[in-house]
């Protein structure tokens, strides 16, 4: 299964002398993450107080040392990482991968949700988002 999500250009309006000029801005990083990295599915227990492990999967063309850990929110509640994260190759590729977690109760993840994101920045501005299948119960 492909767990990146395909994400539109955001376009933002700048007002220069009363006329409008449309820019597009910088697209955001499509990465992949792994939700509890060796799980399939992802269950995520609501009355847990544990912490979520969320992997964002280094690739050929990632540098998962280039995320700004500071910058990186995850769940519909936007939780910020319990930690500065670590780097693990979890997917066996041979490749790094950026491990940070979140608690679990500071996710705002729901018995309804089917999926949760995670957004953040690299340290050059570019944002990255990424989403992954979850079964909270």
């Amino acid at each position: 299964m492909n767990k990146t999500m395909a994400i539109t250009a955001i376009v933002f309006v700048a007002v220069v002398m009363g006329t409008s000029m449309v820019a597009p801005a910088m697209a955001p990083n499509l990465v992949d993450i792994d939700i509890k990295p060796g799980s399939d599915p992802n269950s995520i227990n609501s009355r847990s107080m544990g912490l979520v492990p969320v992997a964002i999967l280094g690739s050929d063309t990632f540098d998962v040392s280039e995320v700004d850990v500071s910058t990186l929110v995850f769940g519909p509640s936007d939780a910020t990482p319990a930690h500065n994260g670590h780097l693990d190759d979890v997917n066996g590729d041979g490749l790094p991968d950026l491990v940070t977690h979140y608690v679990q109760k500071l996710t705002g993840l729901a018995s309804s949700d089917t999926e949760a994101c995670l957004t953040g920045e690299t340290f050059e501005g570019m944002q990255i988002v990424a989403c992954d299948a979850v079964r909270v119960k």
